[in-house]
This record gives C-alpha cells, structure tokens and sequence, in this order.
C-alpha cells in the first residue's frame, strides 16, 4: 500500500509538470533563508556585543513582544528587496545575486532599525527570578507537571511559577504581565479615538484594532490564493500564446472574484476569535467570582463554628457566677 501510495504521488507530479517549479520554489526558499540568516547573524554577532539587544538570548514568551521589528521588519524587508531583485527589476546581474542581497539588506536593516529602537522591542518585562529550586517552584500551577527551573517563569496573573509551555498555550490572561499598569486595555481604541473624537460614541470600541486584523488576514488569504492561482498558470501548458493569455486573464478574473468572498471569510475569523476571547474572559471571570464565594462561604463557616464554640462556655461562666 505504501509502495502503490508513493508511485501514484510520484506520477500525479511529473503529470502536473510540477518538478518544472522546483527550481522557482528553491530560488524563494532561499531568499527567505538568506534574510533569516541575515537577521540573526545581526542580532547575535554585532547587536548583542553592542549592547543594543540583551546579552543573553531570552526565548520564553512571558518575557517577549508578540512582534520584533529587529529580527521581522529587517527580514521582511530584506525578502521584499531581494523578491524585486530575483524578478529582474534592477538588471540581470542583481537577479543572480538575490540570495546574498537579501543576507546584506537583512544585516543592515536589522542594524539600523535595532539603533534606532535603541532594543526596546526586545523584553517586554524584566525577567522575575524564582525562589530558591523547590518542588513547589518547579511545579507549574497550571498542567501540574514538574519541569527544570529554567523552564518556568512567574504568571502575574495566576501569582504562581508556570511553565513556558503553558505560558504560551494559555489564552486566559491575553498578556496581561506585559500591559502598562498591570491591567488589560479595556478602553475604545485610540487610532479612532484620537483622529475622530467626535465620532468616537458613533463607532463601536476596538474598531480600530479589529479592521487590523481584518487586513492582515484577509492579506494572508489573499497571498494563499493568489499562490494557488499562479501555480494553477504556471502548470497549464499552452498550444500558443492566445490561449495562455486567455488563461491567465480567467484566472484574474476568478481570483478577483474571489477576493469579497475572502474579506468576508476575514472578517468572520476576526469576529470568532474575538467571541471566544469573550468566553474565555467571562469564564474567568466567574472563576474568579466562585473563588471569591468559596472563600466568602468558608469565612463565615469559620466565625459560626466560634460562635457555637463560644456560646457554651459563657452559658457555663453564667452558671457558675449565679449561686455566688
């Protein structure tokens, strides 16, 4: 079965033409690799001896910014650059060189923007030390396994050592260590706010925030498709030129076509994400109502079983204080 599986694989590729690609494909891969590497190779051997990032390299995700413009932006950049390069804009000569351009232009940008962030975007928060090394320390308050000191961090939210495992898992706090103050921004969102206040009761909160994301993953479905659709042109093999153009302008025209349905598609991600996160926080917070409940009821437990204690004893002193 295994055999006949890898065969058909195989024969389903040569037919689509697919090895024809391979050479595309490699040439982006890469590009991208190159830029990765560059970025790196910036932070750790010229940024870090600089004194612009830590000296040591923090990977828990209690201490980190969600998005490094240093390592992303430089990388991205540097991929963008060097995608113009490869498609022969600027000449024949810098498409044969994409790769180290786009490892020079990641070593550069990841210089430049790390000067001039002066390392901001690099820790979210000071790094908390651990207690001394004690089981109770190295047990996460959430899985309830046993791992290495190094592997747990402090949950402001929990007020118990995690582990980062979880720490990246867990949905619950929304990274409330890293918001100013402590506290989760429950305000209307300031990019509306700020540029309309006259309109800032006519438009719903976060709205701001939501059209972000909204753009960034309709533009993430829209490179999906707009990938499929290119490779569904480069796989069809024409008779002559008038059918490829015919081809090529259909494809346009479904892509297009598809493009109100992927913003509706985007749109309905963002508003599921965010209902569950409104789940999530409502669940939380009745947990924590429960607690508080719990605790209310065990409270008052405890002061009726010293009044029934109590009760006796000055029924006895009343008792013995009557013939005197």
């Amino acid at each position: 079965m295994w055999l006949v599986f890898n065969i058909l694989i195989s024969l389903l590729l040569m037919l689509l033409g697919i090895f024809q690609t391979l050479e595309l494909v490699l040439a982006v891969y890469s590009i991208i690799a190159a830029a990765w590497i560059g970025s790196i190779f910036a932070d750790l051997a010229i940024l870090k001896p600089l004194g612009i990032s830590p000296a040591f390299p923090e990977f828990k995700r209690a201490y980190l910014y969600n998005f490094n413009p240093v390592g992303c932006g430089s990388m991205a950049m540097a991929s963008f650059v060097a995608f113009l390069c490869f498609s022969g804009t600027f000449g024949v000569m810098a498409q044969a060189y994409a790769a180290p351009i786009a490892f020079v232009s990641a070593l550069g940008g990841a210089l430049a923007i790390g000067v001039a962030t002066r390392g901001r975007y690099y820790l979210a928060r000071q790094p908390v030390e651990l207690p001394a090394t004690t089981p109770d320390n190295n047990l996460c308050a959430i899985c309830g396994v046993t791992y290495e000191g190094s592997d747990m961090v402090h949950c402001t939210f929990y007020e118990q050592p995690i582990c980062s495992l979880c720490c990246s898992l867990d949905s619950h706090c929304h990274d409330v260590c890293k918001s100013p103050g402590g506290a989760l921004e429950t305000s209307r969102t300031r990019y509306v706010g700020r540029a309309l206040p006259h309109m800032r009761d006519k438009i719903a909160p976060r709205m701001g925030q939501r059209l972000l994301k909204v753009a960034g993953v309709l533009f993430a479905l829209a490179v999906v498709a707009g990938g499929v659709f290119l490779l569904t042109y480069r796989l069809i093999e024409p008779g002559s030129e008038q059918p490829h153009l015919a081809s090529g302008q259909l494809l346009l025209r479904v892509f297009l076509a598809l493009l109100p349905l992927l913003g509706i598609g985007a749109w309905w991600i963002v508003l599921s994400q965010e209902s569950r996160e409104l789940a999530e926080r409502d669940l939380v917070a009745s947990l924590e109502k429960l607690r508080q409940t719990q605790s209310d009821l065990a409270s008052n437990e405890r002061l009726a079983a010293i009044g029934q204690i109590t009760q006796p004893s000055a029924m006895n002193c009343a008792i013995l204080w009557v013939p005197w």
